[in-house]
């Protein structure tokens, strides 16, 4: 291919006709290929693979041999090892070489590092020792200052620093005596393998995503993205230190999920109570979070979102150091739920060809029942749920309203919750014949506007049920609408909706 078409070409182009290339086979042919003719035709697709052609050469970020390896080869580093190494841990003496960040020295914890949340520089240097007053108990103050609440806490069971309790050491946390067992470990390791479930080699392809993201995982899993310290190890720069941060080295690792700016995006969407998303080798974290087990909400599957914000933290780190361009984290992930939307919505096979167009609003109760309207609202940035809902008679009259923050780790939780809280309220109030009215599968959102307004009310407040007389001014022009018969005009499939179809969880069967 010349030289002009080569240079407006992508890695998925050239991965694509590269997989559709073959060495010669002649069905009567007895001579085989000349060793010299062999290996330059692989050279060629070497170069053609990562775009080098006659006028510029590009680096091969995976090695040829690695390319020509099947998609279930190559990829993942000894899984064995890794497990084992996982089940060393420190035993605390005097503290003296504990590293408080970088050292496994709470149990199921991992290194601490993984769990800072503050946006100032890590100090690395930080030993348990420091952590000690000069009477010996815990110094509480410093230790506030540096880590989350739930890990002071547990902290707070470890006996205090001795000077005379001896050396810190390292112990087998599979074993209660700390000392290590073959039969243990072997048995411990069955376990855990048994418990995985298929390669991460072959889940990476099958990752509901554009294949350039693929295309990404694939080079992120091999640890051959083109970061600062790949390209001094190549001579192509002398400088291996992040070029945010500039702290740390920038390893594959560092620059997609450990860096300042990728951690806090992060953060941004996995719950806080799983803090090990942090705690992970290379190819464990990637095993772990294809296979969703960080739980990302998203439209669509978790893994595909979780693949689009990797993809688009790399691409926006390079334009940060090489072009000074910036985004910020709630951009980020508004991009990559947008993508993950699309992309979902595009996979989905539904009939929209039978549809009509009719008003969508707020419906009337019948004489003497009163309607009850209920929603959730959910701000995923901030880790919160609340939910809300309003009590109309039959005119449409305001009677009540009420909103509250609550807990729930799904949407059918939420929304039930608000359901129960609703029903609970007209009760207590004394009215008996109650029309519900919550958004789902077969019932719009534009239904429930005014108590979907309501729960966002309580974003900011406290953790106590509110309860409204009157409508609050920032869902007047809300109700009024409802008031007006005022609906919104949507095109809606005479059929009946998917079930399969993932990316409406606001409208699920309750």
């Amino acid at each position: 291919m010349v030289g002009m078409l080569v240079a407006f070409l992508w890695l998925v182009d050239y991965s694509c006709e590269v997989s559709s290339s073959r060495h010669p086979d002649y069905f009567m042919s007895t001579d085989r290929i000349p060793l010299m003719v062999y290996k330059n035709i692989g050279k060629l697709a070497c170069n053609f693979l990562w775009g080098s052609y006659t006028t510029a050469r590009k680096p091969a970020l995976v090695s040829w041999n690695d390319c020509c390896k099947l998609v279930d080869l190559g990829v993942s580093e000894s899984a064995v090892w890794s497990e084992v190494k996982s089940g060393i841990t420190w035993a605390i003496g005097d503290g003296g070489l504990i590293n408080l960040w970088n050292n496994e020295w709470l149990t199921d914890i991992g290194p601490l590092r993984y769990i800072y949340s503050r946006y100032e520089k890590l100090d690395e240097t930080l030993l348990l020792a420091n952590m000690v007053t000069s009477q010996g108990s815990w110094d509480w103050q410093k230790l506030k200052s540096l880590l989350p609440l739930s890990i002071v806490d547990k902290i707070s069971g470890l006996i205090p620093l001795a000077i005379d309790g001896g050396h810190d050491h390292l112990v087998w946390k599979w074993m209660s005596g700390g000392r290590f067992s073959t039969v243990a470990t072997y048995n411990h390791l069955v376990v855990r393998r048994s418990g995985a479930s298929g390669r991460l080699d072959s889940d990476m392809w099958k990752v509901e995503a554009p294949q350039r993201v693929r295309n990404f995982l694939w080079l992120f899993s091999c640890s051959s993205l083109l970061t600062n310290k790949a390209r001094c190890r190549t001579g192509m720069s002398d400088d291996n230190h992040c070029g945010r941060c500039e702290g740390a080295i920038e390893t594959t690792l560092h620059a997609v999920r450990d860096c300042i700016f990728p951690s806090g995006v992060w953060k941004s969407i996995i719950p806080c109570d799983l803090w090990e998303f942090f705690a992970f080798p290379l190819q464990d974290w990637l095993r772990w979070n294809i296979q969703n087990a960080g739980h990302i909400d998203s439209e669509g599957e978790g893994a595909t979102l979780f693949s689009i914000i990797c993809w688009l933290l790399w691409k926006i780190g390079n334009d940060f150091v090489f072009n000074f361009m910036s985004s910020s984290s709630s951009e980020i992930i508004g991009t990559g739920v947008a993508w993950d939307r699309s992309f979902t919505n595009a996979r989905l096979k539904t009939n929209l060809a039978c549809s009509s167009s009719h008003g969508i609003g707020w419906q009337q109760a019948a004489a003497g029942w009163i309607n009850l309207s209920v929603d959730g609202s959910f701000a995923y940035h901030l880790s919160r749920e609340s939910i809300g809902g309003v009590i109309r008679d039959s005119t449409g009259e305001w009677l009540l309203g009420f909103s509250m923050k609550v807990a729930g780790s799904d949407v059918f939780q939420v929304e039930a919750r608000a359901i129960y809280e609703g029903i609970k309220l007209a009760w207590n109030r004394g009215f008996r014949c109650v029309e519900v009215n919550s958004d789902n599968a077969s019932s719009f959102a534009e239904a429930t506007m005014v108590a979907d307004g309501l729960a966002k009310v309580t974003l900011d407040d406290s953790q106590q049920q509110q309860i409204f007389l009157t409508p609050p001014h920032s869902i007047c022009s809300l109700y009024m609408d409802d008031l007006g018969w005022i609906g919104s005009n949507l095109q809606t499939p005479t059929s009946d909706y998917s079930s399969s179809d993932k990316g409406r969880k606001k409208r699920e069967e309750k």
